[in-house]
């Protein structure tokens, strides 16, 4: 239900340029479409789930957001937009977008879904390209530097090379919780990761792969607390990709079902 990319530049053109530096959106789009095909804008995505969630009964007055997007500030605009259509918003997500919220935040969330309505839930990690199309680093706001983006994600690329050649472990720090909980979900990936050509692209991909099948077990675990017999749980899952072009934000889709509340799969929309 996706538009292709021939279709998404089409209808949506990219040619205006940053007053501070003239870096054209439309190069920076290229860039992105190039390392993440299949991409769409924010707004492209947001008005493609949102039309698609009518069909299921899905408005503003019965439904609840729940979001798992990592805490750094690059992902707030996604979910303002999406909150223009839904304005309930719980959020479920910590470090690199893991719904480290767990069973306990679905079945919490799960009592705020309004009487007969239902939830969304939208969840991926975030990666950064920058004004020249490197991967993982943006140029934040207010500062000439380069940041690392996601941060805790290449964070946690670098423990498990450190895992990988015998100079760290995989203990658990109950005072850095959530980044050491990030680097022991990603160590499966580790043998995927060397031997890519470029880490940078399939670090988000291998983040989302392990945060999908967390929100499967949550959701699994979780649904029966929708207590209503015609709610419905539709699930999004993406990589969100951060760019350094003032309101140009990307969103990869990768997974979008609706489910009833007795978990049974009632559509798969990503086609």
């Amino acid at each position: 239900m996706f538009k292709t990319k021939e279709e998404a530049t089409k209808d949506y053109p990219l040619a205006t340029a940053s007053p501070s530096d003239g870096v054209k959106a439309s190069d920076i789009a290229e860039k992105v479409r190039s390392a993440f095909p299949n991409c769409l804008t924010n707004t492209e995505f947001v008005s493609h789930v949102t039309t698609a969630l009518k069909d299921y009964g899905y408005t503003d007055a019965n439904t609840l957001l729940a979001t798992s997007f990592c805490c750094d500030k690059v992902n707030r605009p996604l979910e303002k937009l999406f909150s223009n259509h839904y304005t309930r918003n719980f959020s479920m997500g910590g470090l690199a977008g893991f719904p480290f919220g767990g069973i306990s935040s679905f079945k919490e969330m799960a009592h705020h879904v309004p009487d007969n309505g239902s939830c969304l839930i939208i969840y991926g990690p975030h990666v950064g390209i920058d004004k020249a199309g490197n991967i993982s680093v943006t140029n934040p706001n207010g500062r000439s530097m380069k940041g690392a983006c996601c941060e805790s994600a290449i964070s946690a690329f670098r423990h498990v090379e450190a895992v990988k050649e015998g100079t760290a472990t995989c203990d658990i720090d109950p005072l850095d919780f959530q980044q050491s909980m990030v680097g022991k979900m990603l160590i499966p990936y580790a043998d995927r990761l060397t031997k890519v050509p470029d880490p940078r692209i399939e670090l988000p991909h291998c983040l989302y792969e392990s945060q999908k099948d967390m929100i499967r077990q949550i959701v699994d675990a979780g649904i029966g607390e929708v207590f209503d017999t015609q709610s419905k749980v539709a699930i999004v899952g993406g990589i969100q990709i951060n760019t350094a072009h003032d309101g140009l934000d990307f969103f990869l889709p990768l997974h979008f079902e609706v489910r009833a509340s007795d978990n049974a799969t009632i559509a798969n929309l990503l086609m």
